[in-house]
């Protein structure tokens, strides 16, 4: 249900109704749980994301993954570990979500003149892809 005044784009579609979930019949069968691409490592999991959003720029060494979040969320380097602990699932999300904004990153990890204009664009890919008001302050912040 969606209660009035709700702000969909913050807080999602709605709120649960959980005696109608409850009193719901189960699925036949249930679904698969943790399949995985086997080729690929499984993706350790830390307070920040950290590692979620190195595992979704493979190629792209850690620390320059750390460079272009810092650089991207306007942060210095020792402070992204906190700011990461506030955005990093957001945007790891974000990141799953939009190929064209993991292809800006992508293009930014390579360098060259390439590189600002990458973050320039992924920057304005989040700013339009329903992040929520906080994160898409914090992208803002100068």
């Amino acid at each position: 249900r969606t209660p009035r005044g709700w702000d969909a784009s913050e807080y999602g579609p709605g709120i649960v109704d959980a005696r109608r979930l409850l009193e719901a019949p189960l699925p036949a069968a249930a679904p698969a749980r943790k399949f995985r691409d086997a080729r690929r490592a499984a993706v350790a999991t830390d307070a920040t994301g950290i590692e979620t959003l190195v595992h979704l720029l493979p190629g792209v060494s850690r620390t320059r993954v750390e460079a272009l979040l810092a650089d991207l969320l306007r942060v210095p380097d020792r402070a992204l570990p906190s700011v990461l602990q506030d955005y990093g699932d957001e945007l790891a999300f974000q990141l799953a979500m939009h190929p064209t904004l993991l292809e800006s990153l992508r293009k930014s990890a390579r360098g060259g003149k390439a590189a600002p204009a990458g973050r320039r664009a992924a920057r304005r890919t989040l700013m339009t892809s329903g992040v929520s008001s906080r994160l898409r302050k914090r992208l803002a912040a100068t």
